[in-house]
């Protein structure tokens, strides 16, 4: 029987030999690393492959194959960003295949063991947004490879940012601050970010100029105050800010607090379906209104 990793690579040659795709976004692994990678028909797709450290969010690559027929593997956290994308009139959903998967949860970098071993690491090994997980079978795709599997049951709550709520106010203060002012603003958060695309961020503005220059704890704070309500009831969840910051900041807890308060006011999950409408661009007459003064 064909392993799973020569039945992905089977499906995407009947993709391109069909004429269906003319690109294909997936994860390639050479040195014992898995990375993102844009395929055409004529590329060696030997290496492709999906595992346990298939981080990137594929919907990101999307603007470098804009309007050509692209397929891409698809984790529920690409479904997501594509349901937001598409809603938003960024991408058309028809000339997109989603090739879904299995996922078997993606593991913490941070826990990786030396020797690269990940197929037997458990629950605590893993990243926090696949503890919450409420599906590991790839909704809405087109094709789909491999079993499905059993998802578990997933953790209630946001235990990071939980952690972070159970602080005194001064001290939540200095540990925001400490961790501010360990920023570089490097924009790594931003450019991993699928739905961090427009074509100049506010940062880069100088008429008028939204914040300084420098990276003081001050600045800082106020970039990633206004990127998580940028987010706001978009944000799905990839937590891919969080994993690709070189300087360890958990920038995801504020995009899960905004997602938490508007799950708990309103029910709204971003890119639960294909017709799910960000929250704030959203009107229902049943809304809570009791936070209103």
């Amino acid at each position: 029987m064909a392993t799973f990793r020569e039945q992905l690579q089977a499906a995407v040659r009947a993709l391109f030999d069909d004429g269906r795709i003319d690109y294909f976004i997936g994860y390639v692994e050479d040195y014992s690393h898995t990375f993102p990678a844009i395929l055409t028909k004529d590329s060696d797709i030997s290496g492709l492959t999906f595992d346990r450290k298939s981080y990137n969010n594929l919907a990101q690559m999307l603007p470098a194959v804009r309007g050509e027929r692209v397929g891409l593997i698809s984790k529920q956290c690409e479904v997501r960003a594509l349901n937001v994308l598409a809603v938003e009139g960024q991408i058309d959903r028809s000339r997109i295949v989603v090739v879904g998967v299995p996922c078997p949860a993606m593991i913490d970098p941070r826990k990786i063991p030396a020797d690269g071993a990940t197929q037997d690491l458990g629950p605590d090994a893993w990243q926090e947004k696949c503890r919450r997980c409420l599906e590991r079978n790839t909704p809405f795709a087109d094709v789909f490879v491999g079993e499905k599997v059993t998802t578990p049951t997933p953790v209630a709550g946001w235990p990071a940012l939980e952690a972070v709520e159970k602080m005194g106010r001064e001290e939540r203060l200095a540990w925001w601050r400490a961790h501010m002012e360990r920023c570089i603003r490097c924009y790594a958060c931003r450019l991993i970010c699928p739905l961090c695309y427009c074509h100049q961020c506010f940062v880069e503005d100088n008429k008028p100029q939204w914040i300084d220059k420098s990276t003081d704890a001050d600045n800082n704070l106020f970039y990633h105050l206004i990127r998580a309500e940028h987010l706001s009831g978009r944000y799905i969840e990839c937590e891919e800010c969080a994993r690709v910051c070189p300087m360890d900041i958990p920038v995801d807890v504020l995009n899960n607090l905004l997602t938490r308060d508007n799950y708990e006011r309103y029910g709204f999950t971003s890119g639960e379906t294909p017709e799910t409408r960000p929250v704030l661009i959203s009107y229902d007459k049943n809304d809570k209104e009791d936070f209103i003064l």
